[in-house]
């Protein structure tokens, strides 16, 4: 399927977790590729807003996300490398849940679940057992210290690792009104 995130999904070096990136996307809710970024208008920039927002803002990370890498010397071939990359375009795949309508407070936890289903679909052994856990806890993570939510009892894990500290803040710098 030929996507907006095509040209990055053919950027991650390993061969399996670009495929499971790949296949996760084909299968995301239609609306991740619709919706803006921010649903309330509040919490993203100009860029992010309206029709393929959310894509715009998924690219946004992704390109920060290059960026971090590259400060912190951490090569394409470096397994961490590309299951950040994966990371960084499958964090908000589920972002407006089962509604397709408004963010939900769970679509960490919701985009985790769906990235783990589209797993058991592959092969054995096409993406690492590890990696794979790391991937789901980055994603899971992304959020940081908005890990609450007044419409929500359930409380999302924060990042505690440094890949799950790297998505975290390429996501938080993604979604900032006045960067410069």
């Amino acid at each position: 399927m030929k996507t907006p995130l095509n040209t990055e999904i053919e950027e991650i070096p390993h061969a399996g977790l670009r495929l499971l990136t790949a296949n996760a996307l084909e299968t995301a809710p239609a609306c991740f590729w619709t919706m803006p970024a921010s649903t309330s208008g509040k919490y993203h920039p100009e860029f992010a807003a309206g029709e393929g927002g959310l894509v715009r803002h998924t690219k946004a990370v992704f390109c920060l996300v290059q960026h971090l890498l590259t400060l912190h010397d951490i090569g394409k071939g470096e397994p961490l490398y590309s299951l950040l990359l994966s990371a960084a375009l499958l964090h908000d795949c589920c972002k407006a849940g089962t509604s397709g309508r408004m963010t939900c407070h769970e679509h960490p936890l919701l985009a985790a679940e769906h990235v783990e289903k589209t797993a058991r679909t592959l092969p054995p052994g096409t993406v690492d057992s590890t990696l794979l856990r790391d991937l789901l806890r980055c994603i899971k993570s992304h959020m940081g210290r908005w890990n609450k939510s007044k419409h929500s009892a359930i409380s999302l894990p924060l990042p505690r690792t440094f890949a799950e500290v790297l998505l975290h803040t390429a996501d938080y710098m993604a979604s900032r009104k006045k960067l410069f």
